[in-house]
């Protein structure tokens, strides 16, 4: 790993970097703060292998204030960006916007697997290529992050606002729900019902479920199948 005492073709001292760095749009504030905590983790990972457990644990926990920062200012920038004008927004805000939207997702499913034994995140990252562009893939990449974590729906709201955890709400099951209530609720939002067909397409994948046990499948195939027509709302 090359160590260095400044940043290439940046002439100033560290407070000059720091002011730049300042004066960037709370979103690419956020996706900057993302990936610091990338390379600390990778950092983190690497030391770890190297029997360097202490630092590994300290990166590790410095990667997790990182993300922890670019949560709280990505929520700030929904609130800054209403007094931005249209001509000095970034086209590429919906970029930033999606990318902290993986971030928490890979953070939410770390370590869980699915019922093929693979890694959880695969599937919502799978949905997520299938939607279209916009609100959809936001969506989609956290349609079970607060199923199947400790995240909340209020800090999906503070963070990607009130029409993108509003459509995750709806797709979260609650506890002990009826399929029928469930499915009316899918079926209410729009964005969670084009997300949710999505969902059901790739679960559905004949070469995903030939990776499972007979019975599993054949029983997922009828769930699923139930599950369309409750979305056809019969």
């Amino acid at each position: 790993m090359k160590h260095t005492n400044a940043v290439s073709h940046f002439s100033g001292n560290h407070l000059q970097l720091a002011e730049e760095i300042g004066d960037l749009y709370y979103d690419s504030l956020a996706d900057l703060f993302s990936k610091l905590g990338e390379k600390l983790e990778r950092d983190a990972a690497s030391d770890q292998k190297r029997g360097r457990i202490k630092l590994s644990a300290e990166l590790a926990a410095a990667a997790d204030h990182l993300y922890a920062a670019s949560e709280k200012i990505a929520a700030a920038w929904l609130i800054c960006k209403l007094f931005v004008s249209d001509s000095d927004l970034h086209k590429d805000n919906y970029e930033r916007l999606l990318l902290s939207a993986k971030v928490l997702a890979e953070k939410a499913h770390a370590g869980q697997l699915d019922k093929t034994g693979n890694q959880y995140i695969n599937h919502p990252i799978a949905v997520m290529q299938m939607a279209e562009p916009g609100i959809d893939r936001i969506v989609a990449i956290l349609h079970d992050v607060v199923e199947d974590s400790d995240t909340s729906i209020e800090k999906i709201r503070n963070i990607f606002g009130y029409e993108v955890a509003a459509a995750v709400d709806a797709i979260t099951r609650r506890p002990g729900e009826e399929p029928a209530e469930y499915y009316c609720r899918v079926r209410n939002n729009e964005t969670a019902l084009r997300v949710k067909h999505l969902d059901l397409r790739h679960n559905s994948d004949p070469e995903r479920l030939a990776l499972l046990r007979p019975d599993t499948r054949s029983r997922l195939e009828e769930k699923y199948a139930k599950a369309r027509q409750h979305l056809a709302g019969n």
